[in-house]
């Protein structure tokens, strides 16, 4: 055979100090007397297999457990030689040195060799012998776990001992062993659970220990169902959707044509703004002609005002030089000239008239001469003193003459050179007032100008341009990382579902960790379950306690230490009966069923942790794509939180800008207002200042004027008073003069009487030459003043004509001047009446640019949202359109634009409300998502969330709905998958029980037993999930098998729901194989008819021990050609006590043995020579254990041969 046993060696162990070796290659006894050693050698053997040591060594206080009962020190070995077609190796078990109960085990690469396990004589410890085997060259597994090497003994291992199972393993290619361990335990028990047999059955139908388990809970299902029905509630959506792009349309639609408008308003402000400019250079240009041409008409009319100024000075000066001439010729005609000229020209004739008077006066008085020469000398003494004193103040008047005459002259000739002073002295400053009254004009005009078309201060508008400027590029900077989002959303929504699915799948797998290791720990507990324990109570006094009172105790109670058990009689339950065999058996009915369970729970927690091991592994990566998606989020998140602050700023300082403007504006408004304010009130002023000084002027003229008007009045008064003061005394000189010569007189007549002359004729010749005299000294007295007169006349008189015409000609020309002035203030006026008209209108006309270019910029700042059309700026207009439609097709398009946000808001409103309607779904996450990319949808800003439900319907809910249809498929799959598993097992169950019934067939070779059957069914169409499962699975093959993409129907929805009802929250299902399994053994012995055994209690009562033993035989056999199929491989059944059975039954067992390439192992207190012949080898055991082979051919028992000892 290719794969057999060939020796077991013992190496200080079952014999101290000794070496012990069997050759087991072929059918061989093991004799001796009870208590010699027997059961401890055929222990060993279920041990090459991977049998767990406490199923088949119990520890009790007689017997010590398996590490310290077979490895007493650490240089103990037990050694497993097997052929593996032609070539040998060693499965070995020795201590693991670190504790006086654990065991390893090795694989070592070669026959048995004492060389390999000594050196230098003493053997090797344990802990050299790897070192010791690697220094010979001898290949060495190193120490293996039971499980790890039960794996590879039995050809199961996993990938991480393919290796070792290939190089190692008791078959080969893909033959498995799986639970043949059971098989010869069961066997050298004499017994085996159903247990075992079903797990048997078990491991030849299916690959390995794995159970049935639908992971798919109703949690599982639930949240499909919900992410089911979310995706379809929102998907129909899809028309409000399309409602929404048709409104986005015509949202950007609008918001196209509102940056054409925007450009259009903003060509209309710079045309308008050009036309403004225009209009204030056209304006500066005429005004400043405006004010040239005042200047010119100024200057002129300063010229003609000087002239008719100085023609009213020639005027008025004639008109008083003329004045003064008819003043003083009416003062003359008032002092009668004309009758002083008269006397003055009668002189001649008076002297005339005087010198025959004086000549017969003279004649008379020579008479009297003697007597009058005295009284005449007086006389003539009086005369000439009174004539020389009168001479004397007459020579005083020609000085008085000169001396006022020369006092008028410089009197007159300092007025003038006042006059002249004082007019050089007004003309600067009628100039200056003149200059500043033009100036404050042309200051006033400018700003009211200004005030018409007030601007912001340059800074302030360049400052609010560059914050525009900065407001466009984080508006750009925000919607390109706006554009953004998505790609990053959705790499994170894919990481992150992908770790959370993973992490589920990690937790879930921890739970079962979790709950196995509970389980283990329990199971442990039970396996270990101390005396003081219900179950160890049970396990003392009860040994069938697992055939009633196990199975209605739970395993809890079975742990318990507090319930103080006895035993009583009776095998009811408190007085009531109930059909046991109709309750299964509990989990610790047996050890071989703790075992098992524990086996079960450590293979199923082995797995589960490697298999959270590597998802663990994969869920750090995970974590860190999803760690690095959410920093590249989180980043993008920060640079958009960063934009929208500088975007925010940036709006800020745009709105601080314009307000600074509005500010500035204001400002200047009032500030020009106040300059113009100011400038009107500077200009009253200094209009009022010109009059002012124009009155002053006159008024100082005037006050010249006057005071000299006064000073020659004062002159002449003085030089009236001079001459009165002189004819004054000349008067008084002549009336003294008269007194005098009156009195001479006298006293001549009264002396000439007294001579006896008449005094008559020569008183009457002295009075008229007195008469004369008098006369004729009156006219020479005016003389003077007649000749002055003449003077006069001929002098100043003569020019009255000369001022008469200059005052005509001054009048003249002022009158001509005046009318000039008046017809240049007309023309000024008509002039600059229409250069002022040219100026009105021109303002008219910026005042209107102003106004449309202000009505301009207020649409593109409620427009600033609004990106200007470049092509629009760039076409420029071709004609000018009307502002005020532009404005009414911006409240046009507001309205609209309005109306579909509107649209837009209730839409949005509408979608996120069902996107959020069931929590934890795809589309509730998409939309968490979102929020947490860009924030709730704010108020008027609605179709910012188009762009992310666009994402959805476009492409994302082609992933949600690939992710649905893939874990639907995922979920049906694994639902279907459990249905096709139970299924394929429940056929596989009966093809294997066809099989198990071909092999039993041959327990017909014994007498007393016949029709050796067993009933094998996989109880799977009776559980009730099977119909549920069933239905999904069907609804799963017709919806995947039309390779329609689309959502399965509402029928395969329905069945989701059934299985949802009949599936644990979390578990699912979860169907051991072994618990589907339905084993019934038949058997009729010795002809009484068919007995039935649905467990071991119940096989055991068939028949007497060994019949029943035989049957178990027979349907182990029938296991061990299942398990090994066609591999060449020799199993020995270990069995103890074979005179339990008659001679015959034996030969009949040792015959189908060995047709069945088994071989036995027995053991008999003594050896039966009837039987030692039908076996290859006999082994006695001797005593100190040493153990002997028998030769059949001395019959003499002295004669043993001690060999192999």
């Amino acid at each position: 055979m290719d794969f057999r046993l060939t020796r077991i060696i013992l190496i200080d162990s079952y014999c101290r100090s000794r070496i012990v070796e069997l050759d087991v290659n072929g059918h061989i006894t093991i004799n001796g007397e009870n208590g010699a050693g027997k059961t401890t050698l055929l222990r060993l053997l279920p041990m090459f297999f991977g049998e767990s040591p406490s199923r088949i060594i119990r520890g009790d206080a007689v017997t010590e457990r398996f590490g310290s009962y077979y490895f007493p020190t650490t240089g103990s070995y037990v050694i497993f030689e097997y052929l593996r077609r032609t070539h040998k190796a060693m499965a070995v078990i020795h201590p693991d040195g670190q504790s006086g109960e654990g065991v390893v085990y090795r694989l070592i690469d070669s026959e048995y060799k004492p060389a390999l396990f000594k050196h230098e004589g003493q053997v090797v410890q344990t802990r050299d012998l790897y070192r010791h085997l690697d220094k010979q060259g001898v290949f060495d597994s190193k120490p293996l776990t039971l499980h790890v090497y039960r794996q590879i003994i039995q050809n199961t291992a996993g990938r991480e001992h393919r290796n070792l199972a290939a190089r190692f393993s008791f078959t080969g290619g893909t033959g498995k062993l799986t639970h043949l361990e059971r098989v010869v335990t069961g066997i050298l028990q004499r017994a085996t659970t159903f247990h075992d047999l079903k797990k048997m059955i078990v491991s030849s139908v299916l690959n390995g220990d794995e159970v049935f388990a639908l992971r798919t809970g109703r949690r599982d299902l639930q949240h499909w169902l919900n992410e089911h029905e979310a995706h379809r509630q929102v998907m129909e959506k899809a028309p409000v959707m399309a409602d929404l792009e048709q409104a986005d349309q015509g949202r950007l639609l609008i918001n196209h044509e509102f940056t054409t408008l925007h450009a259009k308003f903003q060509l209309l402000q710079d045309y308008f703004q050009e036309q403004v400019v225009e209009g204030e250079k056209a304006e500066e240009r005429a005004k400043s002609d405006l004010t040239e041409t005042e200047e010119e008409y100024r200057k002129r009319l300063q010229t003609i005002s000087d002239a008719k100024i100085a023609a009213d000075s020639r005027a008025k000066q004639a008109r008083q030089a003329i004045e003064q001439l008819d003043a003083r010729k009416r003062k003359y005609e008032t002092d009668d000239i004309a009758g002083k000229i008269t006397k003055v020209d009668s002189i001649a004739a008076w002297e005339a008239e005087l010198k025959p008077l004086k000549q017969q006066l003279d004649d008379l008085e020579r008479e009297v001469k003697s007597l009058t020469e005295t009284f005449t000398a007086m006389e003539t003494e009086a005369r000439n003193q009174a004539r020389d004193q009168k001479s004397e103040l007459d020579d005083k008047k020609p000085g008085i003459y000169e001396s006022f005459g020369k006092r008028k002259e410089a009197v007159s000739d300092a007025h003038g050179e006042n006059l002249k002073a004082i007019r050089l002295r007004h003309e600067p400053e009628l100039d200056a007032a003149n200059i500043k009254v033009t100036d404050l004009k042309t200051q006033k005009a400018g700003l009211e100008v200004e005030v018409k078309k007030i601007q912001a201060d340059p800074e302030t508008i360049q400052a609010l341009e560059i914050e525009r400027q900065k407001q466009s590029a984080a508006n750009t900077d925000l919607t390109d990382l706006h554009d953004k989002t998505d790609g990053l959303q959705k790499t994170y929504s894919k990481a992150k579902r992908e770790y959370d699915d993973l992490e589920l799948q990690v937790n879930e797998g921890e739970n079962a960790i979790e709950k196995a290791e509970a389980e283990l720990e329990e199971l442990l507990a039970a396996d270990a379950a101390g005396d003081d324990t219900f179950l160890g109570f049970l396990r003392r006094n009860k040994p069938n306690w697992a055939a009633d009172i196990g199975r209605v105790v739970s395993p809890e109670t079975l742990l318990r230490t507090d319930l103080a058990p006895v035993l009583g009689d009776g095998r009811d339950l408190y007085g009531v009966t109930i059909d046991l065999e109709q309750l299964k058996a509990g989990r610790y009915s047996s050890e071989e069923a703790i075992q098992q369970e524990i086996k079960l729970v450590r293979t199923r927690l082995a797995t589960r942790k490697g298999e959270v091991a590597e998802d663990r592994k994969l869920l750090i990566k995970k974590k860190e794509a999803m760690d690095k998606a959410k920093t590249a989020i989180t980043l993008h998140d920060a640079a958009i939180a960063t934009a929208k602050n500088r975007k925010l700023s940036a709006d800020t300082a745009v709105k601080t800008a314009l307000l600074r403007v509005e500010q500035s504006k204001k400002a200047a408004a009032t500030k020009a207002q106040g300059d113009l304010d100011v400038c009107a009130k500077n200009l009253s002023l200094a209009v009022q200042a010109l009059e002012s000084l124009k009155k002053d002027h006159r008024k100082e003229i005037e006050e010249v004027e006057t005071l000299h008007t006064a000073n020659l009045v004062q002159l002449k008064s003085e030089e009236t008073n001079a001459l009165n003061e002189i004819d004054t005394r000349k008067r008084t000189i002549d009336a003294d003069l008269a007194a005098k010569v009156a009195q001479i007189a006298k006293d001549r007549d009264a002396s000439l009487r007294d001579k006896g002359y008449s005094t008559d004729v020569l008183n009457g010749l002295r009075r008229r030459i007195s008469k004369l005299d008098g006369q004729i000294a009156e006219a020479n007295k005016l003389r003077s003043e007649v000749i002055q007169y003449r003077d006069w006349l001929d002098t100043l008189w003569s020019q009255r004509p000369t001022h008469l015409q200059d005052r005509q000609t001054a009048d003249a020309d002022s009158a001509r001047l005046k009318r000039e002035s008046e017809d240049v203030l007309r023309e000024r006026k008509e002039v600059t009446d229409k250069k002022q008209a040219v100026i009105k209108e021109i303002g008219e006309t910026i005042n209107k640019h102003e106004r449309r270019r202000i009505l301009a910029l207020g649409q593109t700042r409620d427009l600033v949202h609004w990106p200007q059309d470049q092509e629009t700026l760039k076409a420029g207009f071709e004609q000018i359109p009307d502002i005020d439609a532009l404005v009414a097709e911006r409240r046009r398009l507001m309205a609209d634009l309005d109306s579909f946000r509107e649209k837009i808001r209730q839409g949005v409103e509408e979608i996120r409300r069902q996107m959020i309607s069931i929590v934890g779904t795809g589309p509730e996450k998409f939309y968490a998502s979102a929020v947490a990319a860009s924030g709730y949808p704010r108020p008027g800003m609605e179709h910012e969330w188009i762009e992310v439900f666009r994402t959805w319907f476009q492409h994302e809910h082609e992933t949600n709905r690939t992710d649905l249809l893939q874990r639907g498929k995922t979920l049906a799959q694994n639902i279907s998958y459990f249905w096709k598993s139970l299924d394929d097992f429940k056929r596989n169950v009966s093809t294997f029980a066809t099989d198990l019934r071909a092999n039993l067939e041959q327990g017909q070779i014994f007498d007393s037993i016949a029709d050796v059957s067993t009933e094998i069914r996989a109880e799977v169409d009776t559980q009730g999930y099977w119909e549920a499962v069933g239905n999904l699975h069907r609804e799963y093959e017709t919806w995947h098998t039309n390779g329609d993409p689309a959502l399965p129907p509402a029928s395969f929805v329905d069945a989701a729901k059934q299985v949802a009802l009949v599936v644990g929250e979390d578990k699912g299902l979860v169907a051991d194989p072994v618990d589907l399994i339905s084993l019934k053994i038949s058997a009729n012995v010795n002809n009484q008819g068919v007995k039935t055994a649905s467990n071991e209690h119940e096989l055991a009562n068939i028949s007497s021990n060994g019949l029943s033993y035989i049957i178990l035989c027979v349907i182990l056999i029938g296991f061990v050609n299942r398990i090994r199929r066609s591999e060449n491989v020799v199993v020995p059944f270990v069995v103890d006590e074979l005179k339990d059975l008659s001679f015959a039954n034996a030969k009949t067992l040792l015959d189908l043995l060995t047709r069945n390439n088994i071989t036995m192992i027995s053991a008999f207190p003594d050896i039966d020579l009837d039987l030692a012949e039908l076996f290859e080898r006999n082994y006695k055991i001797l005593p100190g254990r040493k153990v002997g082979l028998i030769n059949l051919d001395d019959e003499v028992e002295d004669d043993e041969e001690e060999a192999h000892v």
